[in-house]
């Protein structure tokens, strides 16, 4: 009798797994957004004390939507497209001020867009719950503008640049068609170039070239996206 449970089991479980698919022919739309702001303060504590402001406060603060949408070319198996835009905004002091009520405040501000095509893979172990690996291949153009608040100085910048990552997710369906998903980081490589835009007679700035590759995970990377599934069978 038991062997009979066992075996009922096991037949329910890879007909489980055998359903939970997506067929070729499916198209997916979706995508994610985030938003990120920070505030630290630091302040000097002792018997002596340096000259300017104290405490000194930075603050940071993120934006981001990145739309997608995908074709399954095989069962499981979707090639798509991935469009990015991303705000940022970082307050920081940069020197001591006459005013120690007021230090001077370096204001730095960008705005970023990225394509990148992009094949995913599917695996589902339940027919509600599954996990996919993205691979995906972008470029990305970056303009950053710097301010300082007491002087009339303003620079610009850009970056253009491109890479390679592997990003894994959990996806979650609470139906058939809408799934959500949850990545926390990726492995990559990326090379970018940055070059100052608005150089005035008499200034100066540093162009500058890097390349990195990294695996970055973490609670701090979490990011919370959904997709729909069209003609989903």
């Amino acid at each position: 009798m038991k062997k009979i449970v066992f075996l009922a089991l096991l037949l329910s479980l890879n007909f489980s797994i055998a359903q939970a698919q997506i067929s070729r022919g499916t198209s997916l739309i979706g995508g994610s957004i985030g938003y990120n702001r920070s505030t630290n303060e630091s302040k000097y504590v002792g018997s002596v004390i340096p000259a300017g402001p104290n405490p000194i406060e930075l603050t940071y603060q993120n934006f981001n939507v990145n739309p997608n949408a995908g074709y399954f070319i095989a069962d499981n198996l979707a090639a798509g497209l991935s469009l990015g835009f991303g705000t940022t905004k970082e307050i920081r002091p940069y020197s001591e001020s006459a005013d120690p009520a007021r230090p001077n405040k370096l204001i730095t501000k960008s705005s970023a867009y990225n394509v990148a095509p992009f094949l995913r893979y599917y695996y589902f172990p339940i027919e509600s719950f599954g996990f996919y690996s993205q691979l995906s291949a972008g470029l990305n153009h970056q303009v950053t503008t710097t301010t300082f608040d007491e002087i009339d100085n303003e620079r610009k910048s850009k970056t253009n640049g491109g890479g390679v990552s592997i990003t894994p997710a959990l996806v979650f369906f609470p139906s058939h068609k809408l799934g959500l998903e949850l990545t926390a980081g990726s492995i990559g490589y990326s090379r970018t170039r940055t070059k100052p835009s608005s150089l005035q007679e008499g200034q100066y700035d540093r162009e500058t070239k890097t390349s990195s590759f990294g695996a970055n995970f973490g609670l701090s990377t979490l990011t919370l996206g959904a997709s729909y599934y069209i003609g989903r069978q």
